[in-house]
């Protein structure tokens, strides 16, 4: 798992996590790992964000895993029509209306996961919202390498 016990790796995670939120002006931004069967939060802003303990979703609540299995960002900006998503349980159930996602893939591979912006509502993603979120993703990669 990611080193977010640490209290200076936590600080670093709230500064990038806080900072891409306020950037986009989004409810919600995670940092997730995918798993066979599940999504970890490891770090959030947001409903559902991790905060203190890691959160998990079942890995068909997951819009991250698209995002690591394509190895470069997703950017939906009308999940409910998207022809990828538009049957996803989290846009389905949860109702997110909005994803962009970069991977996070670490040098020795062993942790694969997101960094995620949601919305709950539709939204037109531009292209400077697509780097603040790889650069913060970058700065997250960083962290632990």
């Amino acid at each position: 798992m990611l080193d977010v016990v640490n209290s200076d790796v936590r600080l670093r995670f709230e500064q990038i996590i806080g900072s891409v939120q306020a950037k986009l002006d989004v409810p919600i931004v995670h940092a997730t790992l995918i798993g066979d069967v599940q999504q970890e939060i490891v770090f959030g802003a947001g409903p559902l964000a991790a905060g203190p303990d890691v959160q998990t979703l079942p890995i068909a609540y997951a819009i991250c895993r698209h995002t690591v299995a394509m190895q470069h960002p997703l950017v939906v900006d009308d999940a409910f029509t998207h022809p990828l998503l538009s049957c996803e349980l989290a846009v389905t159930e949860l109702r997110v209306a909005a994803y962009l996602g970069a991977p996070l893939r670490y040098m020795n591979y062993q942790h694969r996961g997101a960094l995620c912006a949601i919305d709950v509502r539709k939204r037109r993603w531009s292209k400077k919202d697509i780097v603040i979120v790889m650069e913060a993703a970058k700065q997250i990669i960083q962290l632990h390498e």
